[in-house]
């Protein structure tokens, strides 16, 4: 996303210089009937974070939006969870469940997508529509909030590398060269009426590059919020959001992770004419000196006893070819004799692994 030219001001919702439709951010449309009528007016305008469990999350959105589904968004919008305890969705009054919001990684099978609408504040919420032609642009920015402090991603400081910057007014300003992720639109319809979401993929795998060790101000994982930038530079104007509920992000090895499912098919038949069949996938180039240290390997019992054959200079180096499922059959046996010896010091062979019977066929 190309970078405002200079820092650019208003409140979220004004009316914009030299127009009659003051725009404004909302949450999506398909949950305006589902928020309390108690909460509605501080929870209409901010954005919410929907929650997915698989690679084809993008699909699954499409689908249910074209399919007049829009009102099971509830269901995705994210909440507090861990891998014992799977949750997504507003409960029955149409509230978030209570608890710090955590972020997951794509590599533990969670995407989560911010999304909110762009529409005038005049009777019946028509869409805003983003002028390219005036570079106007949509976009989304992460925030670490410290307290009641809001710092940016800065991607261009000043003789310094990318982090992060104070915004004075968060909602009213950018920091200078502060990231912009880009927005999508999505369209569906709605009592008969087409009507546009905006959403953006929320890069949850960047916790190490934005994350920063603890302060004595500030214990424990930072916090960060979400907030819809619409920018119209003819007009010198910016419409920021409210900002989303805020929420921290898990690192690869978090133990509250849930796991990716992962199913690894081991060969049927392990008799050595039909293993003999697979293909011969993996390919190792051995150099000549490589090579001569290997011919000196006699045996198990000489190499433990250091009797091994004197080195012998070789003028030629080899590509040998592996089998994939032999070279994984060797890789299960050895990690099952080590599990089994390391479980007399950790006990940890009933978690190690859980074996259901299922039929198979021996061709």
């Amino acid at each position: 996303m190309v970078a405002l030219a200079q820092p650019l001001q208003t409140r979220p919702g004004l009316l914009a210089p030299g127009s009659a439709h003051p725009p404004a951010w909302f949450a999506p449309q398909p949950l305006w009937r589902v928020i309390p009528s108690t909460e509605l007016a501080a929870r209409r305008h901010q954005p919410v974070i929907l929650r997915f469990t698989g690679d084809s999350f993008m699909q699954e959105l499409n689908d249910l939006l074209a399919a007049g589904r829009g009102s099971e968004l509830r269901h995705y919008v994210a909440q507090p969870e861990r891998w014992d305890q799977p949750q997504a969705g507003l409960d029955e009054t149409g509230r978030d469940l209570p608890g710090l919001l955590k972020l997951y990684q794509p590599s533990q099978n969670r995407y989560y997508l911010v999304a909110g609408a762009l529409a005038c504040a005049l009777p019946g919420v028509p869409d805003r529509t983003v002028d390219a032609r005036q570079a106007e642009q949509v976009f989304f920015v992460i925030r670490r909030r410290r307290g009641s402090e809001e710092a940016g991603w800065s991607t261009n400081r000043a003789n310094a590398a990318a982090g992060w910057v104070t915004v004075d007014a968060p909602d009213r300003q950018l920091a200078p060269g502060e990231e912009q992720l880009p927005l999508f639109p999505l369209a569906f319809h709605q009592d008969g009426v087409r009507r546009r979401l905006l959403a953006g993929l929320i890069p949850a795998g960047r916790r190490e590059q934005y994350q920063v060790s603890p302060t004595a101000e500030q214990p424990g994982p930072d916090q960060y919020v979400i907030r819809l930038v619409y920018a119209r530079p003819a007009c010198h104007d910016l419409t920021i959001s409210l900002p989303t509920r805020p929420f921290t992000l898990a690192s690869f090895f978090d133990p509250d992770a849930p796991a990716r499912p992962i199913r690894m098919t081991m060969p049927v038949d392990a008799r050595p004419s039909a293993l003999g069949k697979y293909d011969k996938q993996f390919n190792v180039q051995i150099s000549n000196q490589l090579q001569a240290q290997i011919n000196r390997i006699k045996g198990l019992k000489e190499l433990m006893e250091n009797d091994t054959n004197p080195e012998e200079p070789l003028d030629f180096g080899l590509i040998c070819s592996f089998s994939i499922p032999i070279i994984t059959i060797c890789a299960l046996i050895l990690l099952l004799v080590v599990v089994n010896l390391l479980n007399f010091i950790f006990q940890w062979l009933p978690f190690f692994r859980i074996c259901l019977p299922i039929p198979l066929r021996t061709e």
